[in-house]
């Protein structure tokens, strides 16, 4: 049961705290010392932010050399295939590996294809990651839960640009980003410090990790 809970506690947790820090800002006053302090505590971005539908409405291809842009584009996709198709290829067998799975190779890097030519409108890299994968399996993770939350959030940025991002309070989103890369290692290694060292040595570990941090 806990393992299904938890992989909702990253997003729910940073889905709460922007709600409550943006009923905060909307009740203090515009001007005053809270609203000066709170506004310090986002992301700045842009009045005017570049979505994919202002993109598509703004575009001017009047003034494009239509040859220029395939010939450029062939010989892109020509020397970047052969890279590309290894890449995703060494990141499939590690997360082989990794996780213990029998991939078919040549079904995923179909899928692969297909996320490329869906995610290409919205300039949006595509394909798997072994960072991603194993944050994901480290919260507990077992189904196609970071699938849906990739496809949400992309979406989003597509349609109202990066500006949502400057919604959320920084200190939530460096909480998030501590928790997904310190946790899964860091827990890991101290519950091994306490089993393999004395309780002396533990406690200079433990001041090393906080003087470093």
């Amino acid at each position: 049961k806990g393992q299904a809970v938890q992989p909702f506690l990253v997003p729910v947790a940073l889905i709460s705290g922007t709600i409550v820090y943006q009923l905060i800002c909307s009740n203090s006053a515009p001007g005053s010392e809270l609203d000066v302090y709170l506004s310090g505590w986002t992301l700045q971005f842009p009045k005017v932010d570049v979505t994919l539908l202002t993109l598509l409405t703004e575009l001017d291809v009047t003034h494009v050399d239509l040859r220029i842009c395939v010939v450029s584009s062939l010989f892109t996709t020509a020397t970047a295939i052969l890279p590309n198709a290894i890449g995703k290829l060494l990141v499939l067998s590690a997360l082989e590996q990794r996780f213990d799975l029998d991939v078919e190779y040549d079904e995923e890097l179909a899928k692969i294809g297909i996320s490329h030519i869906a995610a290409a409108p919205a300039m949006i890299p595509a394909g798997p990651s072994v960072a991603a994968m194993q944050a994901a399996y480290d919260l507990g993770v077992r189904g196609k839960f970071p699938l849906y939350m990739s496809v949400a959030c992309s979406l989003l940025m597509a349609v109202s640009g990066a500006s949502v991002v400057g919604k959320v309070p920084t200190a939530l989103l460096a909480a998030q980003l501590g928790v997904l890369s310190v946790q899964p290692l860091l827990i890991g290694e101290l519950l091994k410090a306490w089993r393999q060292l004395k309780r002396a040595e533990f406690v200079l570990v433990l001041v090393h990790i906080l003087l470093t941090a």
